[in-house]
């Protein structure tokens, strides 16, 4: 069984395709027939991760050829390079982990020279056939590049797998693979509906903030699960250093920044650090430009559509129709096994005063009396 897993604008999962095969050999027919023709947007694919399988790899490369490949950090690399299977010490092993959470290329090429004069040859010869060609699919720092949205595993598949192993048993027939199997899916995505649900009906908690009308404007153009990352960046804007002028340019609004990550250049627009790549959001680093050179914390451009509100509102099922993208109407007929689709329209409910224990025994105490 193949699964396709996609994130969404709120930061769910969703199942996007199950591939049932007899032979790994099909998954090509599969993705290059059914699954493109019921995805007309497959195209837009920019990054899929998956584990270290050279089939699988394959066959993804050659379905999406315009997607990024990913490989999961922990449980491909790290697994791999064990010190019983491989022959190598404690320290040498550290040093291959180390590789795998560079933060950039030129700190990967230094612990790349570092592992070449320490390791044994066969392990050099092993590391140089099957990681280091590859290496901007499993290190850190050449991952975040490509937008992955701080995915480094697939731990969100691994964590639907142990959802389906605690209700599919391992010998279970077809017809009862299936039965359980969408019972399953189907208690998934209502908890999904839930969740997308609440985007319009619980109103966000705000705390005290200096820059209160940037806030609320980020507040009303993201997604709760984008605002929540945008948020941490801006309270954390403060805590950035520049480094000497003379490495700056002020006329460009472009800046230098001695970040862990190392020196990275900082505009009112963009930046070269790790979150700004693999988020696509705005960083603490552009924030604090912005807020040097006295501009406005808020704009548009910084967030990526995926993120906004009403893209996500656009797209998701509980508030369009699943077909054409089209509010459902209330007559349109639903089979008994259709999921159920539910409206959701935003109002704002008056608060009503809560009054105190303390208030209440002193009126009953008056109304005695």
């Amino acid at each position: 069984m193949y699964i396709l897993l996609v994130e969404d604008g709120n930061g769910q999962s969703e199942i996007a395709a199950v591939f049932l095969l007899f032979k790994e050999t099909e998954v090509t027919v599969t993705y290059d027939g059914h699954f493109k023709k019921n995805n007309s947007n497959w195209g837009l694919v920019r990054v899929i991760m998956g584990d270290k399988d050279l089939n699988e790899r394959q066959v993804l490369a050659q379905s999406f050829p315009s997607a990024q490949l990913l490989i999961c950090t922990f449980r491909s690399f790290r697994r791999e390079i064990a010190i019983e299977k491989m022959g190598i010490t404690t320290g040498q092993r550290c040093m291959c982990l180390e590789l795998a959470y560079s933060t950039s290329e030129e700190k990967y090429d230094e612990l790349y020279s570092r592992l070449c004069s320490c390791a044994p040859s066969s392990v050099i010869e092993y590391f140089n056939k099957n990681w280091h060609p590859i290496r901007r699919e499993w290190v850190m720092g050449m991952k975040y590049n490509t937008g992955n949205f701080l995915n480094s595993t697939n731990n969100r598949l691994e964590s639907l797998n142990a959802k389906l192993k605690s209700v599919i048993s391992r010998y279970s027939s077809l017809e009862e693979f299936c039965d359980k199997f969408f019972l399953v899916l189907r208690v998934l995505r209502n908890e999904r509906d839930r969740k997308a649900a609440l985007v319009s009906q619980k109103v966000p908690v705000l705390y005290h903030c200096p820059d209160d009308e940037n806030v609320d404007k980020y507040v009303d153009y993201l997604t709760p699960y984008a605002y929540k990352y945008v948020e941490k960046q801006m309270a954390l804007s403060d805590k950035v250093k520049l480094i000497p002028p003379s490495t700056s340019n002020p006329v460009n609004n472009t800046y230098s920044i001695d970040s862990s990550e190392g020196l990275i250049e900082v505009s009112t627009a963009s930046c070269g650090c790790l979150f700004w790549k693999s988020m696509r959001l705005p960083c603490r680093h552009i924030f604090m430009v912005r807020k040097l050179v006295d501009t406005n914390l808020f704009e548009e451009s910084l967030c990526d559509q995926r993120w906004s509100l009403a893209y996500y509102k656009q797209n998701q099922r509980i508030y369009v129709d699943g077909d054409d993208n089209s509010p459902r109407s209330d007559d349109s007929p639903q089979s008994d096994d259709s999921p159920q689709m539910v409206h959701i329209s935003e109002m704002r409910v008056p608060k009503k005063k809560i009054r105190s224990q303390v208030y209440m025994y002193y009126l009953i105490v008056i109304i005695l009396l």
